[in-house]
């Protein structure tokens, strides 16, 4: 586990509401390292600047295991926490972090004076890694100089005798002739029985895989040498082992079988395992299965599996080997399921492998198991156990390993409840950050009015447990107890994503407080995204209560003339500044003159502007702070749903805005049921014509066509053909949305005299429509 405390693990404050932004006149933001850090996000995964960037931590392959080694934590037989490093030195031990430090300038030197069962020391490097080798660089100088007569063990840290920390090393290098190599490689290696077979499964050359368990490193000197040191130690590790960490970033593992022991197969200790018993049962019977989550989507290729010998250590003298597993991935994208839900959780696991380990000796099983695949997203994990027709059986895992070269594929951070000092009008969000191809930033937000305190409960494994549960589980067995602040009633439910910088702000407002939701995402292992800050613009709001809306009528015929009646109400309060102005977002072209009410009365528009992006702006006659208002808009909707976005500003204020919010679910909101009803794409088309003479007299020179396209925005393709079926021209759409043709094709000729096929095309996603018609063409 790396070193964090409970509050640092889940990203949580204990009953205080912190202040995560800098609330400035008219803007709240989010830039600096202090803000960042009192979000909630999976430790170790992201990269918090000094400069008060965002970015993704890089996962590695060949790391050497030593330069990390005090950033890990574990428990001793005692119970108590204790960080890797040196764990044991005999000699000069105000020198011995000086072999982790990476610098062969500094060197640990033992005492000559010391006895030469006093000339070694001992590396802890604080979690279980698959070690490739272990390199020692020794100084040589006028004041020192290699050790010449040395043994090299190293252990996996499993236990000899319950309670205590006696382990097992075995010798895996050292000196036969006196060393004067300033640097000693020692290749490591496991023999494996590779009886096993399954998809991904691999054995090197003669069965043996190209590194072994190790946690601790001991060196020895066998004799004393005058200036005799050791400057740096080495472990090279295949990678960072993703899967540690996994409770502490907010992930979990949950199994039918041993729940309470699972997570220790994610622990990074060879000390702690997870036990399977059963008995020939399918395995959503026998509850051999086991769900991870890893709290973020990683880029993974390698997955290894460590099981103990037969009776090796504390584990027992009953245990045998796995018999046949499977293993699934999943991205985390949702699918529909039925019944296996509190097994398996609905997401889209894809198949990995299915291992073979039966055999009628248990000695010929395999105890280490080698997956190696193609990089792909993981967030869950899904493991499953049969057993085959074995009446009993019991195998340990030790360490599941999980690698990946690169940065996450998916990371979401959550801030904290974001207290805006009062009752704020939230207009835009912006934010500055570098996005290079194949990686995004999202961007949601939701908002409130009040919080509560909320205790929650966890077991050992990460599992939000209930209270009743926790209070009875050993305290080894569960977290301790987390109070947080959490949205209390009348909370919106999460915005869509914000897709440019200065759009609208999409959840209700005004209100007292907002959160933030926060994905960086990268479909490139190599590439991050990097995020500087995040903004959002406020105003005292014009109406603190809120100004509420509806649209009339909810239901309206396909291109059909409609006089809509968007109707405003307001929540006034003391003091409040009122608006004059009322902008609108329209779904089409207004098709007649806008009319105007405020509360009973009938009265003229100041101005009515079209603006871009297909924004109206009406200017009241007059202030309005406790009237309704409502405004008639003459359109025809040619798609649905149609959502009608609004706001209210001062014209005495022009950059303060107020979103107005549906009275209730849907309220904007208009349907026309006649796009669903019917299965085409193009509901009409129109020619101007179907005698086309293009011969300048300025009569029916243009040619002209009209379609009606529902249920898609792809382009419609409008072309010529001539009898032969050989395409003559392409026509192209105006700014009125029609398409033209002068007559002329690709090359810019007149077409000759006759009659020619004009076919209308949409391809979408589900369908192709076509509409075709007879065209003349005349001089």
């Amino acid at each position: 586990m790396r070193t964090e405390t409970h509050k640092q693990i889940y990203g949580l404050a204990l009953g205080l509401l912190l202040a995560a932004a800098e609330l400035g006149a008219d803007a709240l933001v989010i830039g600096s390292r202090r803000q960042w850090e009192q979000w909630q996000f999976p430790p170790g995964i992201l990269d918090l600047g000094d400069d008060g960037s965002v970015g993704l931590f890089k996962f590695s392959r060949d790391i050497d295991a030593v330069r990390d080694a005090t950033n890990f934590n574990h428990k001793n037989a005692a119970g108590d926490e204790v960080s890797g490093g040196i764990s044991k030195v005999g000699s000069n031990p105000e020198q011995a972090a000086n072999i982790l430090d990476g610098d062969p300038g500094t060197w640990w030197q033992p005492d000559p004076s010391d006895p030469v069962d006093a000339w070694r020391v001992e590396i802890d490097l604080g979690r279980l890694v698959q070690a490739s080798r272990i390199r020692l660089i020794f100084p040589d100088n006028d004041e020192a100089e290699p050790l010449r007569e040395f043994t090299v063990l190293a252990s996996e840290g499993a236990r000899q005798v319950v309670g205590k920390d006696l382990f097992l090393f075995t010798r895996v290098g050292g000196t036969t002739l006196p060393n004067h190599e300033t640097v000693v490689e020692i290749e490591l290696s496991t023999i494996e029985a590779g009886n096993a077979t399954g998809e991904h499964l691999i054995t090197t050359t003669d069965d043996t895989l190209d590194y072994r368990p190790v946690q601790y490193v001991r060196i020895i000197a066998q004799t004393k040498n005058p200036g005799g040191a050791l400057a740096d130690v080495e472990v090279m590790a295949l990678g960072d082992n993703i899967g540690l960490g996994t409770v502490e970033r907010g992930g979990t593992l949950r199994a039918g079988h041993n729940a309470q022991n699972i997570s220790n197969i994610a622990d990074g200790s060879a000390s702690f395992w997870w036990t399977g018993t059963g008995v020939p049962l399918p395995w959503r019977d026998s509850g051999l299965w086991f769900e991870w989550d890893l709290g973020a989507t990683f880029w993974m290729d390698q997955l290894t599996m460590l099981e103990p010998a037969h009776s090796f250590g504390t584990t027992g003298f009953s245990n045998s080997q796995q018999i046949s597993f499977e293993w699934l991935t999943s991205d985390g994208t949702p699918v529909p399921t039925q019944g296996d839900a509190t097994i398996q959780s609905p997401f889209d696991f894809q198949f990995l492998s299915f291992v073979d380990n039966f055999d009628a000796s248990a000695s010929g099983r395999n105890l280490n198991f080698d997956l190696r695949f193609p990089p792909r997203k993981v967030r869950y994990l899904f493991y499953h156990h049969e057993a085959f027709n074995i009446f009993r059986f019991t195998y340990h895992l030790f360490e599941v390993f999980l690698y990946g070269a690169g940065y996450p594929a998916q990371v979401v951070a959550t801030s904290n409840l974001i207290d805006l000092e009062g009752a704020k009008s939230l207009r835009s969000v912006r934010w500055d950050a570098d996005t290079p191809p194949g990686t995004s930033i999202e961007i949601r937000s939701r908002t409130g009015d009040t919080i509560r305190d909320k205790v929650l409960y966890y077991g050992k494994n990460g599992e939000e447990i209930p209270e009743a549960l926790w209070n009875k589980l050993p305290a080894s067995q569960k977290l301790p107890q987390v109070i947080v602040p959490r949205a209390g009633s009348g909370w919106s439910a999460w915005s869509s994503v914000y897709k440019i910088q200065g759009e609208p702000f999409l959840s209700p407002s005004p209100r007292g407080f907002v959160q933030l939701e926060l994905k960086l995402k990268s479909d490139d292992p190599d590439s991050a995204p990097l995020l500087r800050s995040i903004s959002i613009d406020f105003d005292a709001p014009l109406v603190r209560g809120g100004v509420f809306a509806q649209i009339l009528p909810r239901e309206t015929l396909l291109d059909s003339l409609t006089r809509f009646s968007l109707k405003l109400g307001g929540r006034p309060q003391v003091r409040d500044s009122g608006f004059d102005q009322i902008g609108i977002v329209l779904p089409g072209p207004l098709r007649g003159e806008v009319e105007l009410r405020i509360g009973d009365r009938s009265v003229e528009p100041a101005r009515v502007e079209e603006l871009a992006d297909d924004q109206l702006l009406v200017t009241l006659p007059e202030v309005v702070q406790r009237d309704s208002v409502e405004v008639i808009l003459p359109l025809r909707l040619v798609s649905s749903a149609t959502l009608f976005n609004a706001w209210v500003s001062n014209s005495s204020e022009p950059d303060a805005r107020q979103n107005i919010q549906p009275v209730e679910l849907g309220a904007m909101t208009v349907f026309v049921p006649e796009i669903a009803a019917g299965g085409s794409l193009i509901r009409r088309l129109e020619m101007s014509s179907r005698i086309f003479t293009p011969n300048g007299d300025g009569i029916n020179d243009l040619f002209s066509v009209e379609l009606l396209v529902v249920k898609t925005g792809r382009t419609p393709q409008v072309l010529v053909y001539d009898l032969s079926g050989a395409l003559v021209a392409a026509l192209v759409a105006g700014s009125d949305g029609n398409y033209v043709w002068d007559g002329r094709d690709a090359s810019g000729e007149r077409l000759p005299p006759g009659t020619y096929i004009l076919s209308a095309e949409v391809n979408a996603d589900a369908q192709t429509d076509r509409r075709q018609r007879i065209l003349n063409l005349a001089y």
